[in-house]
């Protein structure tokens, strides 16, 4: 027995005397009636699966686009520079970005040492002594009065009271079979910080451990002091650190283009691209097994980005004087739209022509290769009008409607499903009944035999 409600289905586990499975068949009516609500939701996967392949290229763009810039940044790798000694035992150098490359002649007659007293040893660290004052002249300055109290009267609280206040010296405790001594250490080194015990406790005698002295050197002929080891205006954006005497000798402190950074910043930006043209590319490529391409296949932004990157590795610059394209600074473009670098081209380029690599990428009377492409990633990273951006957003909106629609498609089901409820309901409770009137029937006709 079969009945049309809306839909033509079939009495799902129908017998005589038994009635219908009611859930059953009113699942596979709405079952049916839910086709269009499955192509909402599978058009959903689709944006879901589009959505996740355009937030990859968002991120492998952005990695791109950081190694663009770092090859822009005039401080960055190309403006870098390294530079070194010909005996780190005597001198050591770093160099900033406003240093100047080229050679330079140190030589090291003197360190500077920091001063240093100590009294005579008493019998231990908790040996007391006359709460005196410790009167000091650090550098020939104004005397400086350590005035001890009855807590600090012996070795240690002394010197834990020395380094609780700002006296222009440590302290500290050191003992031996001998005894144990109060030690002081200025907080400068050179003569400035040179330490003269005026008067003190008439248990401590202090004697000299380190007499003060300035670094005394030579820079490119020019004589010079130091009151510490480390000097920074000696030679414009260069630190030179002082590690040992030189006796006479002269060391070289040469100044130079890190070539190994910017090869380093070039050879990111590579990988960088190619990372990202691959995943432009696999979208593009039919995939047998799949019987599809990507899903973003049909994307025109996605195909747009593609042309539009592949087009700016072949941007030539004019007025560099020896190179004006990525070919001629070693990096080569493949058949696949990837890039490699030829490390001979460019290894030569950076030791012999490193401005005009500096210049094809940076410079702006030119519009540099890496200022062009900024350029251009810029408007295609834009969170508002970028074309993923515009794209994701599309997706989103798409997803809201389709969404909106499953919900109140599903509204309607809701109602839809209670009246086929009741109405099977009401055929099933006749079917049921079908037996007893089947019989009462019979019997009826039987007594008017």
């Amino acid at each position: 027995m079969a009945t049309s409600v809306g839909s033509t289905a079939t009495l799902s586990g129908y017998s005589a005397g038994t009635g219908i499975d009611v859930q059953g068949t009113v699942d596979q009516i709405l079952y049916a009636e839910r086709a269009q609500e499955r192509q909402w939701q599978a058009q959903q996967q689709t944006l879901a699966d589009q959505r996740t392949a355009l937030q990859d290229l968002q991120s492998k763009l952005a990695s791109f686009e950081d190694s663009v810039n770092a090859l822009k940044d005039y401080s960055g790798a190309l403006g870098a520079l390294t530079s070194t000694s010909s005996d780190s035992g005597v001198v050591t150098a770093t160099a900033d970005r406003t240093a100047l490359a080229g050679i330079h002649s140190v030589t090291v007659d003197k360190l500077a040492t920091t001063s240093s007293v100590y009294c005579d040893p008493l019998a231990s660290a908790s040996s007391t002594f006359t709460t005196t004052p410790l009167v000091l002249a650090i550098g020939g300055g104004p005397q400086v009065s350590i005035n001890f109290d009855a807590d600090h009267n012996t070795l240690q609280g002394a010197a834990d009271f020395i380094n609780s206040g700002d006296y222009g010296v440590t302290a500290s405790v050191i003992s031996d079979i001998n005894g144990s001594r109060l030690a002081l250490v200025s907080k400068q080194s050179g003569t400035a910080g040179d330490i003269q015990v005026v008067s003190g406790p008439p248990e401590m005698s202090f004697h000299v451990g380190t007499a003060a002295q300035d670094a005394a050197l030579t820079v490119d002929g020019v004589s010079l002091v130091s009151s510490t080891n480390t000097l920074t205006g000696a030679l414009q954006g260069v630190t030179l650190q002082l590690t040992g005497e030189s006796a006479g000798r002269t060391v070289s402190v040469g100044v130079a283009n890190d070539t190994d950074k910017a090869k380093q910043a070039i050879a990111d930006f590579v990988s960088n691209y190619n990372t990202l043209i691959g995943a432009i590319n696999s979208q593009f490529t039919y995939d047998e097994a799949k019987q599809s391409a990507g899903v973003l296949a049909g994307d025109a932004s996605v195909r747009g980005m593609q042309s539009t990157l592949l087009s700016a590795m072949s941007y030539a610059v004019v007025g560099n004087p020896n190179l004006t394209t990525l070919r001629s600074v070693g990096v080569e473009m493949n058949d696949d739209g990837t890039l490699a670098v030829n490390e001979e081209v460019l290894d030569q380029n950076l030791a012999t022509h490193f401005s005009d690599v500096k210049s094809f990428f940076q410079s702006t009377d030119i519009n540099g290769f890496a200022r062009s492409l900024g350029d251009t990633l810029d408007a295609m990273t834009d969170s508002t009008q970028g074309p993923l951006s515009l794209d994701l957003n599309g997706l989103d909106s798409t997803d809201k409607m389709l969404s909106q629609q499953i919900d109140d498609f599903e509204q309607r089901l809701t109602l839809r499903q209670q009246t086929l409820m009741d109405q099977y309901s009401k055929i099933d409770t006749t079917l049921r009944q079908f037996p007893t009137i089947q019989a009462q029937l019979t019997a009826q006709l039987g007594s008017l035999k």
